[in-house]
Parts: structure tokens; C-alpha cells; sequence
């Protein structure tokens, strides 16, 4: 068994190290393009989509609010708090031009008494739309009346 692994990893010990090295550096390089902001992204988006009738889009993302909270409270709904508050989708443009917003699946605030602060999921818009945001965070104030 030692002679097996002396055999593999002792020939061309220089060659392979020099390889590592590259990989870690290649690994490095592509990580870091990958992480650069998601205005340089956009840019490049509009600037390629439209030769296939896609566009991109910013729309504006609102909470679908359902139930009633607990007796002798409500909600704040001018309160409501989105993050992000929008995100960027990307879509043939037949379906996109009249889009404002985008919304969350229904949020239910029943018998609550006390702000709620929970995770959403986007409802789909349709297939071929890509939405960069999947999930979005929701704070929803609550008070007494």
C-alpha cells in the first residue's frame, strides 16, 4: 500500500504542485468576478438580452397580507417592511412591459398580537421568468387599537 501511494503521488511531486497552485489561484479569480455587484451583472444583461426579446427589470415587491390579527388589534400596513425592497427579473418582454411589482405568497397575521418578522417566498410571475430574489424578509407591525 505505502509503495502504491509512493508510486502515484512521488513522480512529478513539482508538476503537481505547481498545478494545486494554479487550481487555488483559477478558484480565487472566479470566486471574486462571481461576488462583483449585481450592477455590473444588469449592465451586462441589457446590453445582451435584447437580441432574444428579453429584458430586465426592477419591480417593486409587496406583501399579500391574509387573516385578521388577534381581537382589539390590526395591522400597520403603511409600516410594512420588505428587504430587499425590490428585485431585478429577467424575462421575455411581452411578459414583463406592464410590470410594477412583484408580490410574496400570502402572509398569514391570524390571531397575532405582536410585530412579526418572517421569511417570504416570491409568488412565481411565470415560466421563462427568471426573479434574482426568492425569498425576501417581512416585518409586520402590529398594535393595539
Amino acid at each position: 500500500m505505502e509503495n502504491l501511494l509512493t508510486k502515484s503521488f512521488g513522480k512529478n511531486l513539482f508538476l503537481k504542485l505547481i498545478s494545486l497552485i494554479l487550481a487555488i489561484g483559477l478558484w480565487y479569480y472566479a470566486v471574486n468576478e462571481l461576488g462583483k455587484g449585481t450592477e455590473e451583472e444588469t449592465l451586462a444583461l441589457q446590453r445582451i438580452l435584447p437580441s432574444y426579446g428579453m429584458v430586465t427589470k426592477k419591480l417593486i415587491i409587496k406583501t399579500i397580507i391574509v387573516g385578521k390579527p388577534k381581537k382589539g388589534n390590526r395591522v400597520l400596513d403603511d409600516k410594512i417592511t420588505i428587504v430587499p425592497e425590490y428585485c431585478l427579473v429577467v424575462g421575455p418582454r411581452k411578459l414583463l412591459t406592464n410590470l410594477k411589482f412583484i408580490y410574496t405568497l400570502p402572509i398569514d397575521v391570524s390571531n397575532l398580537e405582536k410585530t412579526m418578522t418572517r421569511a417570504a417566498p416570491l409568488k412565481p410571475l411565470a415560466s421563462g421568468v427568471y426573479v434574482e430574489e426568492t425569498l425576501v424578509t417581512v416585518s409586520i407591525p402590529i398594535e393595539k387599537i
